[in-house]
C-alpha cells in the first residue's frame, strides 16, 4: 500500500470501530499470527507486516483496463476528507485465496467463521 498519494494505483480507506478500540486489529493480527505459526513455511513470504491494515478498496486501476495505472488521488483524497462511507457489521471471517475469484467477483472462498 503506496502512501504517496500522488502515485497510487488503488485508493484505500480506512476502517475503524465506531467505539474508537482497537479489538478488530487485535484479532485480525492475531488470527494471521496463528496462521504463521502452523503453516510458517506459507506464511512467512506471505506475511511481512508488523499488522494487517484493515481497509476498504475505493477506486482500483486494475478494473479500469487490463493492466494497473497509476494515478494522482490527491484531488480525490482532498475531496473525500472527512466523508463517512457509512458503517457495516462484521458477523463472520472469510478466508480468502489471493489470486482466485467466485463466481460474484469477490476473492474465491475458502472458510467461513461466523463472528456471531
Amino acid at each position: 500500500m503506496n502512501d504517496d498519494p500522488s502515485q497510487v494505483d488503488v485508493l484505500y480507506g480506512r476502517v475503524h470501530l465506531l467505539d474508537g478500540s482497537e479489538r478488530l486489529q487485535r484479532f485480525i493480527d492475531s488470527v494471521v499470527e496463528t496462521f504463521v505459526e502452523m503453516a510458517p513455511h506459507m506464511m512467512k513470504h506471505e506475511f511481512q507486516r508488523e499488522s494487517v491494515k484493515l481497509h476498504v478498496t475505493i477506486m482500483n486501476s486494475k478494473f479500469a483496463s487490463s493492466q494497473r495505472k497509476r494515478f494522482d488521488a490527491r484531488r480525490i483524497l482532498q475531496e473525500l476528507s472527512g466523508f463517512d462511507f457509512g458503517q457495516a457489521e462484521v458477523t463472520s471471517l472469510h478466508l480468502s485465496k489471493r489470486g482466485e475469484y467466485g463466481r460474484d467477483g469477490y476473492y474465491k472462498c475458502v472458510s467461513e467463521f461466523s463472528l456471531l
